[in-house]
């Protein structure tokens, strides 16, 4: 009996560790499937820069393996809706893509283009995925030159500006200049670090004879990195460790051992 009655018990064991393994079996298998599920939803977001001026605009190329239903916005660093975007909302069709413009705000900061996806506009209570990405909106930097006519007639001329030595292209502009005066041409410089730059005026058009001074000159453009981010953050994190150095220091009790034996 009492053999009987201990092979019952190590039976339960087993019959309990099995019961155990199956329902971890079942937990990974459902895991398994959740995962799956997740995957079975492929969309990608691809914009043409990650950085831009105020009020410029950015293209996002939205593509999905399926005729999902979307809705876009553009956040500022707080969460708030910035700018302006179109369409903010709809439904990838058949060709899988679309294409969402995005103009940045008056002011510069860090945003988010967030876009969500649904199965259908009617279901927007279930969201099948969601992707962030970032764009950081900088001031452009304003390059200057002053043409001058000493002529005795009006002159008109295409310009464009030249940056280390390339032509920008969205530079070129049709600039006319009075008999005797002077003539500003600027060009906002969108770029997201400069160290050092060389700019200067070009034009093309054949202008000998003509008084027109300033095109030509190379004019060079320092900027230095003022962002104290992370020396802030290494300032911060060192007095907390001295703060909570000297607060043990304080903590800790002094022991007082008195005088030794021999002169008691």
């Amino acid at each position: 009996m009492a053999r009987s009655k201990k092979g019952g018990v190590h039976t339960q064991k087993v019959s309990a560790a099995l019961g155990i393994m199956a329902f971890l079996l079942m937990g990974a298998f459902v895991c398994i499937v959740v995962a799956d599920s997740s995957d079975a939803v492929s969309v990608n977001v691809e914009p043409e820069t990650d950085f831009c001026g105020v009020d410029k605009t950015v293209k996002y190329t939205v593509t999905a393996d399926g005729t999902y239903y979307y809705i876009a916005s553009f956040l500022d660093s707080d969460g708030n809706s910035t700018g302006s975007i179109s369409p903010s909302k709809g439904s990838i069709g058949s060709t899988g893509k679309v294409t969402i413009t995005v103009t940045a705000p008056s002011t510069s900061g860090d945003c988010m283009f967030n876009i969500k996806f649904y199965e259908s506009k009617d279901t927007t209570d279930v969201l099948l995925a969601e992707k962030n990405v970032p764009l950081k909106v900088v001031d452009p930097i304003t390059l200057k030159f002053t043409l001058k006519n000493d002529g005795s007639t009006d002159v008109t001329i295409s310009t464009y500006f030249k940056i280390n030595g390339e032509k920008v292209e969205d530079s070129e502009s049709s600039v006319t200049i009075s008999a005797n005066s002077t003539k500003d041409v600027t060009y906002d410089y969108i770029v997201r670090d400069v160290t050092d730059t060389t700019y200067s005026l070009e034009s093309d058009n054949e202008i000998s004879g003509k008084a027109i001074t300033g095109l030509g000159v190379e004019k060079r453009y320092y900027s230095s990195d003022n962002d104290y981010g992370v020396l802030t953050t290494i300032v911060v994190v060192t007095l907390v460790i001295l703060l909570i150095v000297l607060f043990f220091i304080y903590r800790k009790p002094v022991v007082n051992k008195g005088k030794p034996k021999g002169r008691r």
